[in-house]
């Protein structure tokens, strides 16, 4: 069973003009007379169909497909799990991969569609963009397009996990795109990781994933280099996996009853809102006046939004912030600002616009101009702390109410079963384990610990 391809008959096209140009004089010259037949068609339609006629026998004559069509071979899960693969030309090299989409976002015609003959057709098509010179170096191409379809089979894989949206960072938008950058880091070492064990690897894959790995996650230092080899042997990763390593949870906390926990979590949390008032232009030539003013008018609509809503709480806590950027550059980065009133001048904001540069890409030009975007303030209406209701110390070791075989990580463990309800403070289960009640299941994994604390809590760490 192989998967349909359509190329974008643009894409078609320019792969072919650029194919033709390395072409032996009498193929160039045959080329060339069937693009002029084409061009001697007198009604338009029928010649844009010669055209795409042309440049399609010249492009399978010439073999342009055969690296995708051999990378699709080698992934047959998803001529299994998908409809058909569309590529279509990619504008920039860092534009150029491969992603999964729905039939309906992808907006195909139905006459490119093959029928299915067993049964429902899948309703996902492998939908990959690439410049059209890397055509010209099909090997190049190759090792591509091997690393993409590994990343749609894992989207594919139901114990993979994969959510397009990563939760938003609670530092602000700047953080989004450094966890992004670093979910990407750690999905391609073990996609890497796998294709080298298959010997499909492109050629120093292992050396430039580990460069990358060790400047993305500087902060581990000497633990870098395990790490790595970690994730560099790991055969069945998670989008929960790559996640918690992406922001370095070294602790999962699973409350005492997980079904309830939003509605307890409405319950209790900060009321909170932001605002925003836009303040455009060179920070250096804006009056302290003016941001002072600007965000006392987004603290009285803070505060009188927070009167409005009458909560339970104790404190107010004002956050304040600036939207701001070096001169030329399209993005922003967020810049927290103290609420003294010195702290509002333009000079300080403007130090603390560089250190916070600084911090999130490791350099900064402290002479270049700064242009302000935004002033934002988040009110925020701190409601009294919960007391939980303590559990018993523990006496002994948990007890054991089962045994039962698990498949986790590519292969089969056996682990032991646990009622909740009879696990008091200080219980210690070790992974692989199996952790049961009336709300949820906790599967503690291999090489993970879970210890109860004295409210019931389970903490799950990696065991040291």
């Amino acid at each position: 069973m192989t998967l349909p391809i359509l190329y974008d008959a643009r894409l078609v096209e320019q792969v072919v003009l650029q194919a033709a140009r390395q072409l032996a004089p009498e193929s160039a010259r045959e080329f060339h007379l069937e693009r002029e037949r084409a061009y001697e068609i007198a009604d338009q339609q029928e010649r844009e169909t010669a055209f795409r006629g042309v440049f399609s026998r010249w492009f399978h004559a010439l073999d342009l497909g055969r690296a995708l069509s051999l990378a699709l071979a080698e992934a047959p899960t998803l001529a299994r799990q998908t409809r058909v693969c569309r590529v279509e030309e990619a504008a920039r090299a860092r534009d150029e991969g491969a992603d999964l989409y729905d039939l309906a976002r992808a907006a195909l015609p139905d006459a490119d569609l093959t029928p299915c003959d067993e049964g429902p057709a899948p309703p996902r098509i492998v939908f990959i963009r690439l410049r059209s010179q890397l055509f010209l170096d099909q090997s190049a191409l190759l090792d591509l397009l091997r690393r993409e379809l590994v990343h749609v089979t894992d989207m594919l894989d139901p114990s993979f996990g994969y959510e397009r949206d990563l939760p938003p960072a609670e530092a602000g938008p700047s953080h989004d795109a450094l966890l992004r950058a670093r979910y990407r880091v750690l999905w391609n070492v073990t996609v890497d990781g796998r294709l080298q064990r298959r010997n499909l690897a492109a050629q120093g894959a292992r050396d430039r994933r580990h460069r990358e790995f060790c400047e993305t996650f500087a902060m581990l230092g000497d633990r870098a280099r395990p790490e790595f080899e970690r994730w560099w042997q790991m055969t069945c990763p998670t989008h929960a996996c790559l996640l918690a390593e992406e922001i370095i949870i070294p602790r999962i906390i699973v409350p005492p009853s997980p079904g309830t926990i939003c509605a307890l979590g409405a319950a209790i949390a900060d009321v909170k809102n932001d605002y925003i008032k836009s303040l455009r232009g060179d920070l250096s030539k804006t009056s302290a006046e003016a941001i002072r003013n600007g965000f006392a008018e987004l603290e009285s609509a803070g505060r009188a939004w927070l009167a409005g809503e009458n909560p339970v709480i104790d404190e107010v806590v004002i956050r304040r912030s600036v939207d701001a950027r070096y001169y030329g550059q399209a993005f922003d980065i967020e810049v927290e600002v103290p609420g003294a009133a010195e702290a509002l001048a333009p000079e300080r904001i403007g130090e603390r616009f560089h250190d916070t540069y600084e911090a999130l890409y490791r350099n900064s030009d402290r002479t270049a101009r700064i242009d302000l975007v935004n002033l934002r303030v988040r009110i925020t209406g701190k409601t009294p702390p919960l007391a939980l209701r303590p559990v018993p110390r523990a006496t002994g070791e948990p007890a054991s109410k089962a045994v039962r075989e698990i498949w986790y990580g590519g292969k089969r463990h056996l682990a032991r079963l646990y009622e909740r309800s009879q696990l008091a403070a200080g219980h210690r289960v070790e992974g692989p384990a199996v952790i049961e009640q009336f709300d949820t299941t906790t599967v503690v994994a291999p090489g993970f610990v879970a210890v109860t604390d004295e409210h019931g809590v389970l903490n799950l760490t990696r065991r040291s």
